[in-house]
């Protein structure tokens, strides 16, 4: 039975559900049913551990020829009678839902008791200080109700006031509606643009233009705290905006109880990933400070850990831009500060890779190689990046043959031409890396290091191509001067 839907359905429940459903579904049958409730007992008996079909049958029906259709039609109905448990289950959590058909209910049956209803409602809502889509679903439903019991209970004697009143609300339930459904399609629209991030491509700003239009056009409406936020984010990333980083920043911790954790934690993130990505292209002195300002925020105001954990990639594009910025003392710090908050599974890995990082940003080359001249990454991302790292400083020590280095360089292009697990995008970026690096080893004269040289500058994708460009720089000067 265990395969069967309702064998799956009474594994999902805890026992405090079970014995729950096994009183709900007594009172439902009323004494009627016996095999029903008999095939529920046979189930709840060992739900972890549910009997095959014969040996369900053989307890229901002993004695009796094995009949799979009978026992279908059976569970049938006992799936059925779950479902509508789960479904009511969840109907008395939602306590918005709740309210809103017991609204109806009270208009319909006791019109008397509904103003009183109604104003208990609207500070329930208004209780919760957020502004996100629900909010705006929850007022808009209840200012429906509430025109529904003008209209049937309360009706205007002049046409002239009904005409006010009708335009008034007409205007005041499409601003709600239009509230909702632009929170809820900007959740959507950043969802997808940290995908987008993800895979390299750029942003979609065609509904944050038509919401900056919004606001624009209507001076009201600026005045809402997580539209103005959406927007003012969505500028910082189109390069609209006329306000510093640090303004938007101190308008999310301003408003911050009005939005929820989701909310800030999407918005945010988007605006790191836009940055990261910039950060990786060019890592220029301003773009590293707004990258470790929006890191600061989100580890002191919390919205940086998902689940309590601080993901790899956060961890190690902040030390990064300390590290950018000279604060060394920062990096050290957040190295060992922060460990604890990683996965336990990619701890050691993240660390020992950032810590190789802070070696080769602080020029302990011979640390570096002594690190990771003995590890190997479970990572194929990682085990690529410290592959990489470590190439670059065997050549800063200038201890190693340019062969060798060569040798070494061809043998991990192949090994990232054979990882199926990472990204296109990721192998294009490395292996563009690791051809510009062999170029570096073997390119000689004037002439062919500034061919070189333009073409690290215009090869995208290529992350952190600084490196590559300062010592394409120190040999083309030894080049010219010789």
């Amino acid at each position: 039975m265990k395969h069967r839907k309702v064998g799956q359905l009474i594994n999902s429940l805890s026992p405090k559900e079970l014995s729950h459903f096994g009183r709900w579904l007594e009172a439902e049958l009323d004494g009627r049913q016996q095999y029903l409730r008999k095939l529920f007992a046979c189930l709840a008996a060992q739900p972890r551990q549910l009997p095959t079909e014969a040996q369900l049958w053989a307890q229901l029906y002993p004695g009796k020829t094995y009949q799979d259709g009978r026992l279908r039609k059976l569970s049938a109905v006992l799936c059925s009678l779950l479902e509508e448990y789960l479904a009511i289950a969840a109907f008395r959590k939602d306590r918005g839902v709740r309210n809103k058909y017991l609204l109806a209910e009270i208009n319909r049956r006791v019109p008397a008791l509904f103003p009183k209803m109604e104003r208990k409602m609207r500070q329930q809502i208004e209780k919760s200080g957020l502004r996100n889509a629900a909010y705006f679903r929850s007022m808009y439903e209840l200012e429906m109700e509430v025109q529904r019991h003008h209209a049937i209970h309360k009706p205007h004697r002049s046409k002239r006031k009904q005409y006010k009143e009708t335009v008034r609300v007409a205007h005041q339930l499409n601003r709600l509606f239009d509230h909702w459904w632009m929170i809820e399609r900007l959740s959507l629209s950043t969802y997808f643009n940290n995908l987008a991030h993800k895979y390299g491509h750029a942003i979609a700003d065609d509904f944050a233009g038509l919401l900056i239009t919004y606001l624009e056009r209507s001076p009201r409406e600026q005045l809402q705290p997580v539209l103005y936020l959406y927007a003012e984010t969505y500028r910082q990333l189109t390069g609209w905006s006329t306000q510093p980083l640090g303004q938007l920043i101190q308008a999310f911790q301003t408003h911050k109880s009005r939005l929820e954790p989701e909310q800030l934690y999407s918005l945010g993130t988007l605006l790191l990933n836009f940055f990261v990505r910039q950060f990786n292209q060019s890592a220029h002195e301003h773009t590293s400070q707004k990258l470790y300002s929006l890191y600061l925020w989100g580890l002191e105001d919390g919205w940086l850990y998902a689940g309590g954990l601080l993901h790899i990639s956060h961890y190690q594009n902040l030390i990064h831009a300390c590290m950018k910025l000279q604060h060394f003392e920062q990096a050290w710090h957040f190295l060992h500060s922060l460990k604890d908050k990683l996965p336990a599974s990619q701890r050691e890995m993240a660390f020992q890779y950032c810590l190789g990082l802070y070696y080769f940003e602080t020029a302990s080359f011979r640390q570096l190689i002594g690190l990771f001249g003995k590890l190997t990454f479970p990572s194929p991302i990682f085990e690529i990046q410290a592959r990489i790292l470590l190439l670059q400083a065997q050549y800063e020590t200038g201890e190693y043959e340019t062969e060798w280095l060569l040798i070494r360089t061809h043998t991990l292009m192949r090994y990232i031409q054979k990882q199926s697990s990472i990204s296109p995008q990721q192998k294009r970026s490395n292996l563009n890396k690791l051809k510009c690096f062999a170029g570096l080893l073997t390119a000689f004269g004037p002439e062919k290091l500034r061919k070189l040289h333009r073409k690290v500058e215009k090869q995208l994708p290529l992350n952190h191509q600084q490196w590559l460009m300062s010592k394409l720089d120190e040999k083309l000067a030894k080049a010219s001067g010789g």
